[in-house]
């Protein structure tokens, strides 16, 4: 008779935080809003993988990661000033992070997923300016243009991380060597809104030193030689896109929504410039709404264009390139009183069989388990909400 296999895995996240927002409205000379602020959040960390039967080549108990502390602060300012139609708004940011992995961490007796040398303690901090203009020619037609710093810390998953599925052929590394992300990001647009309608158009360019992905770095897909994720520094990565959306109530209750996104990005790699991986394929969006004050219908119809194989990096073997597919959904929400919401929707509704581009990085286009990766066919959800 078979033994029996059971997993009972932990993660436990306890938060500590504060955040404060002040504004200060400033009118000698000229019209003046000041936003300013502090944020401090630290958490604490834990994890353990247990049962009976281990995977091939694990033990257990096992701790994916150290016991780990992350602590993230800020502090910013920000104008807006109004001088005739324009809107001017300069602001500055302050960010601080640190990633404190316990010493400590398996004296409870499990084992350790991630390698002990590993295990290490991340800090950093970054100033990040920005600056907006928009001109309000008229509400239905306003251009804006901004550019802004930005600045992404590395997470404890990123920096210190260890799982193993040897018998799917694959296995995942932290990289105690993990830098922060900086970006610098320009983007233009316009937007307006009457009554009925309301719309935006952005165009944006952003250039990443130190961008992070998470890139196969080893390994040939087998259990003797599994496949090595890591989340590692790509020297330069460069991130165009448009996005746009648009909402249009042409009856009193009945509503349409449509929108589209395209994004296109590279990355440069010891000098070589490649596809950027993480990209998702051109989506575009329609949907249909009817609201009554206690009660409303939607349709969501969703469009994914096929992935490139040319925007894809290469791979050996050949990545799999998703298909093109498309999804339907339907939902229905109920509002028996102001504070109660009863929400069900069938997701999927043509039970259409497709991939997300996002679960399927690292898996080869001849390979035999590609049916694993498949997202979520017909499903219903049911949710209640209750507002307090």
């Amino acid at each position: 008779r078979a033994r029996t296999r059971t997993r009972d895995n932990t993660y436990q996240t306890q938060v500590i935080g504060a955040a404060t927002q002040f504004e200060s409205n400033l009118t000698s000379g000229l019209d003046q809003r000041l936003t300013y602020g502090l944020d401090w959040s630290q958490a604490m960390i834990k994890g353990v993988r247990d049962g009976t039967l281990p995977p091939y080549g694990g033990v257990f108990p096992d701790q994916p990661f150290p016991n780990t502390t992350y602590t993230l602060s800020g502090a910013f300012i920000q104008s807006e000033m109004e001088v005739g139609d324009f809107t001017i708004t300069p602001g500055v940011r302050f960010d601080y992070y640190r990633i404190a992995p316990s010493t400590s961490s398996s004296s409870n007796g499990t084992s350790q997923g991630y390698a002990s040398q590993q295990a290490a303690t991340s800090a950093g901090h970054a100033f990040t300016p920005r600056l907006g203009v928009v001109w309000s020619l008229h509400p239905m037609f306003a251009p804006y243009a901004q550019y802004a710093q930005g600045f992404r810390a590395p997470t404890p998953d990123q920096v210190n991380n260890g799982f193993r599925n040897l018998a799917s052929g694959y296995t995942s590394i932290g990289n105690a060597s993990l830098k922060p992300e900086f970006a610098d990001s320009a983007e233009i647009g316009f937007r307006g809104y009457d009554k009925t309608i309301s719309y935006s158009v952005s165009a944006f360019d952003n250039r990443y030193k130190n961008f992070i992905s998470q890139q196969i770095v080893g390994g040939a897909g087998r259990p003797s030689n599994p496949t090595v994720y890591q989340y590692v520094n790509l020297t330069n990565a460069h991130i165009q896109g448009v996005v746009a959306r648009g909402d249009w109530r042409f009856e009193k209750n009945w509503g349409l929504e449509a929108g589209f996104a395209y994004l296109k990005g590279d990355s440069t790699v010891k000098g070589r410039k490649q596809p950027l991986d993480s990209i998702q394929p051109l989506k575009a969006l329609l949907g249909l709404r009817y609201d009554e004050a206690t009660w409303g219908v939607r349709a969501e119809w969703v469009w994914n264009a096929a992935k490139s194989l040319s925007r894809i990096a290469k791979s050996s073997p050949e990545q799999y390139a998703t298909p093109t597919y498309s999804t339907l959904d339907l939902g229905l929400y109920w509002k028996p009183a102001p504070n109660f919401t009863l929400n069900a929707n069938v997701n999927n509704v043509f039970d259409t069989k497709y991939w997300r581009w996002s679960d399927v990085s690292g898996l080869a286009s001849n390979s035999p388990i590609k049916d694993a990766f498949t997202a979520p066919g017909r499903n219903i959800q049911v949710s209640i909400r209750y507002d307090f």
